[in-house]
């Protein structure tokens, strides 16, 4: 009613209509899990191109076949992928940018009578940006410095970075020979003078100017591609300004990151170690620094090391810290997981620890979160024989993996190597799969089994395993999803059977696209019924949720996500007195009830020949 009726009139009040859109979540963000060159450790790290995996998680790397499945991913049609980074044993890399100056003295042999230890003192004289060289013997009585010719003497001269300190000691000295060589100092002298002595041997030693200062970084995250970041630290007076660059082999910056007026106050808006811990890829702050850099000075990082190939436990990780398979508990949906152990290789991870990480760990987050797991073969399915054999085996790889929410797909892919001129390598096929998911739900729907024809393997040149149709039928049969190569159509996915799809089993999750629709409905509805919570549990509730629900299913009936003519043989939505009871609504509980008919692949088209009998006219 109108908040004041005071004046005739007409007053309008707008009424709530109770629609609430219902809008589907993604069904193709994939989480890759493996070791990378580069990247966050243990975090959940959302990426849209292999160009943004390149510059986060440092691309191909010979190490790993992570970079080369994502890549396959996104070739194939992924649109957005998130990459967990394991490691274990792998160093940041570190360097310290030096707060003090250096200059090197070498004592020349010829001026020098049986002692090779001479004393150099470096003081601040009163000029400005002037310093006082005194050089002495060690012990008088043993030894003198002299000119060559045996005369002794004691220099002090003044150091200007105006003039050539080696030249200012030549000059200074009697004789032939110059009895100590000089370099430059490094930098200018700094506002603070401070002094020095240092001892000088005949083979060369460093006078060094304490100046406070000094920065100690690591790399952004472990490896050795850290060694290539060289960090440059210029004061500007009470502040000073930061420059990190990646560099390749030769020299070539790929990367560069520069940051100005920078402090070494912690709590200030410019502190440089929450600049760099907030917007660096790069650098992190090893250790707080006690001033302002004095002089401008570089540094390269080194020390870093890659570390070993992550054992099964990297993998599965720790729910209460979120590390390893954990750490995707962070993001709001995950459809697809793939973990691409190496193919070939069992040195680190053996088939049984593989085996336990996707019954013990992968399978049930998969079942909670609803993702669906897509498992590359085990090394020791080489063959048709091999894999035959295993299944016959009580004990055998796929005994352990019994749940709707993942798919085995056999035979590994044959694709190029870019690292290795673009020769044939073998590599898991999770990520092909996975990019013909996405592409296949992008085109025609969850709901449509990513197999057929249009399911083609782009990048993949060969398959490890040629199968025949009479192979392929013994292993459908197991719930094994084969790739196919056929004539005129290249490589293709040819299976579409959840690790419950065996015809024994007579699972009503038994195809991939029915598991995959069920999935969708259910995290799409979880977060499109939430405005239900705390509304009044009653008719106006209930039928505010048929409504919205029952449109969202229409929605889906007119794509064709549906079996059924009519929506009435295709769904249904029931949230009403019946559904409800008293003892609900005095819980605090309003049920809802959907029910939906899948559209079933249809996995074998028959067709019946029959002759007509010939026919008189």
């Amino acid at each position: 009613m109108p908040a004041n009726l005071t004046a005739p009139g007409v007053y309008i009040e707008e009424i709530p209509s109770g629609v609430r859109t219902i809008v589907g979540v993604s069904t193709s963000v994939t989480a890759f899990i493996g070791r990378a060159r580069r990247g966050p450790v243990d975090v959940a790290t959302r990426v849209t191109s292999f160009g943004e995996f390149d510059r986060v998680f440092g691309g191909l790397w010979s190490q790993s076949d992570l970079g080369h499945v994502v890549s396959h991913f996104f070739q194939n049609g992924g649109r957005e992928a998130v990459i967990v980074r394991v490691h274990a044993g792998a160093i940041a890399s570190t360097a310290t940018v030096p707060g003090d100056m250096v200059l090197t003295a070498t004592a020349d042999a010829a001026a020098l009578s049986g002692f090779d230890h001479l004393r150099v003192a470096v003081t601040h004289e009163a000029a400005p940006e002037a310093y006082a060289l005194q050089i002495t013997a060690e012990d008088a009585e043993d030894a003198a410095l002299t000119d060559g010719d045996g005369v002794a003497y004691q220099v002090t001269i003044p150091l200007s970075l105006e003039g050539d300190p080696a030249a200012a000691i030549a000059g200074a000295t009697t004789g032939t020979a110059p009895a100590i060589a000089l370099a430059e100092l490094s930098s200018a002298p700094p506002a603070a003078r401070p002094s020095a002595t240092a001892g000088v041997r005949g083979t060369g030693d460093a006078v060094r100017l304490p100046i406070p200062g000094a920065l100690s970084f690591a790399a952004a995250n472990p490896g050795t591609w850290g060694d290539q970041v060289r960090v440059t630290i210029s004061p500007t007076g009470p502040t000073f300004t930061l420059q990190a660059r990646l560099v390749d082999a030769t020299g070539r910056e790929l990367e560069s990151e520069i940051y100005y007026g920078l402090v070494h106050t912690q709590g200030a808006l410019t502190y440089i170690g929450d600049v760099l811990r907030t917007r660096s890829s790069l650098l992190r702050l090893a250790a707080v620094p006690t001033a302002v850099p004095a002089v401008e000075a570089s540094a390269t990082l080194s020390s870093g090391s890659d570390g070993t190939p992550p054992a099964i436990g990297a993998y599965e990780g720790n729910e209460a810290s979120r590390t390893g398979l954990y750490a995707l508990d962070e993001l709001d949906v995950v459809n697809l997981l793939c973990v691409p152990f190496p193919a070939e290789d069992v040195t680190q991870i053996d088939e049984a620890a593989r085996a336990g990480f996707w019954s013990g760990k992968a399978l049930p987050w998969c079942r909670a979160r609803g993702a669906f797991a897509l498992i590359d073969p085990p090394p020791s399915w080489s063959s048709f024989d091999a894999v035959s054999a295993d299944l016959a085996n009580a004990a055998g790889w796929m005994s352990s993996l019994q749940s709707p929410h993942g798919a085995q797909y056999f035979p590994n892919v044959r694709a190029p190597d870019p690292l290795q001129e673009n020769r044939l390598r073998t590599f898991a096929p999770s990520g092909v799969i996975a990019g013909v998911f996405a592409r296949t739900d992008g085109a025609r729907g969850v709901w449509k089994a990513p197999a057929g024809l249009e399911a083609t393997l782009a990048g993949v040149l060969d398959l490890t395993v040629g199968l025949t149709d009479g192979e392929q039928g013994t292993l459908n049969r197991e719930g094994v999803n084969c790739l196919r190569a056929f004539a005129g159509a290249g490589r293709v996915a040819w299976g579409a059977r959840t690790l419950t799809g065996q015809d024994r089993a007579a699972s009503e999750w038994k195809y991939v696209p029915v598991r995959r629709l069920a999935s969708y409905l259910q995290q799409t509805l979880l977060r499109g019924t939430r405005w239900a919570v705390f509304e009044g549990n009653d008719e106006p509730l209930w039928s505010q949720l048929r409504l919205n629900i029952g449109a969202f299913m229409h929605q889906l009936f007119r794509q064709g996500a549906f079996a059924g003519r009519t929506p009435a043989e295709a769904y249904f939505v029931k949230c009403d007195a019946d559904t409800t009871t008293q003892a609900d609504i005095d819980a605090g509980i309003v049920n809802v009830i959907i029910g939906f008919a899948p559209v079933k692949p249809a996995e074998f088209v028959v067709i019946k020949l029959q002759q007509i009998a010939g026919q008189s006219t």
